[in-house]
């Protein structure tokens, strides 16, 4: 195994939660971020914390710093810290939102690195997951050029790198639900995430509303309606005892629902996917009975 440090990007402004760390939100009277340090401190022996408010996090046994570009705040200035500061030639960064981070997959991508490699990052249906994955020394100078440069979009020094993808069936064999990817963006997440792990989800924790950027209002409603569709399909075929079928749509699903982070959907989808997999009808049948009653009211904002 080559040697990596690791790195937690917890340097978010926290708006969508009135400016509250939400690092710090407890699920089963633990914080989130403690969810993710755990899993970080069990493989690496280089563990650095990336956040402009030190003094929270002063109970974690980890490296704590803040951004060198301290009026430039972004994920890349994050990224570019955490490779400044990294004692090994290469680190591994993960977000300070995602508590279901899988230590397997980690320790497979970790394995799949090349020395030679610049960047390696999982790449699913939805794109890819600049934010979970390895990074090396040699990208400083490339991602310090375009923050001098105020662009401060993680894929855009790709093409000047050599990095390389994981793509999703290999990475589905260590997160078969893809856990390590979903991170908690609102209040309502945390919310049902909460729920989710005290008890199981149930029908009325599904939201009615979903929240997209003004910027796709363009698109939303026919995402919205394709949602819609689908579920009806797999309505369908589960009647007709079509199994692949069904398998297909809940597999298209769950690479769809993943970017714009609907987390409650894209948890049901992914138990679906699980029960579809082994062919349990009586499962499928709850988890889509509960999907067809929430669509019936789905309604959509704009942030």
């Amino acid at each position: 195994m080559v040697q990596c440090s690791g790195v937690i990007l917890a340097g978010g402004l926290n708006t969508r939660f009135n400016g509250e760390n939400k690092t710090l939100f407890q699920i089963n009277d633990k914080p989130i971020i403690l969810y993710i340090y755990d899993v970080m401190r069990s493989i690496f022996d280089d563990l650095i914390l990336i956040t402009n408010e030190p003094d929270a996090f002063i109970f974690l046994d980890c490296i704590i710093a803040t951004d060198i570009y301290l009026n430039k705040r972004s994920s890349l200035t994050g990224i570019h810290s955490g490779l400044f500061y990294a004692a090994h030639p290469q680190a591994f960064f993960v977000p300070c939102d995602t508590p279901f981070i899988q230590k397997e997959l980690i320790q497979f991508l970790i394995n799949q690195y090349k020395p030679n490699e610049d960047c390696l990052l999982p790449s699913l249906p939805s794109g890819v997951e600049p934010l979970f994955g390895i990074y090396s020394k040699r990208c400083l100078k490339v991602i310090e050029k375009q923050i001098v440069h105020n662009q401060f979009k993680i894929s855009s020094f790709f093409h000047s790198v050599r990095c390389r993808n994981v793509l999703e069936e290999d990475i589905l064999t260590y997160d078969p639900m893809l856990l390590s990817f979903i991170n908690i963006n609102t209040p309502d997440q945390f919310q049902f995430v909460s729920n989710w792990i005290k008890g199981g989800i149930m029908d009325n924790q599904l939201p009615k509303i979903m929240r997209f950027n003004k910027k796709m209002q363009a698109v939303a409603p026919q995402y919205v309606e394709n949602y819609k569709i689908d579920i009806m399909k797999l309505d369908a075929t589960l009647k007709e005892n079509n199994i692949k079928q069904f398998q297909e749509i809940v597999h298209g699903m769950k690479g769809y629902l993943l970017p714009f982070k609907f987390i409650e959907h894209h948890q049901l989808i992914s138990n679906l996917y699980e029960y579809a997999k082994a062919e349990n009808i009586e499962e499928s049948h709850k988890i889509v009975m509960m999907l067809l009653d929430n669509i019936k009211n789905i309604q959509i904002e704009y942030y």
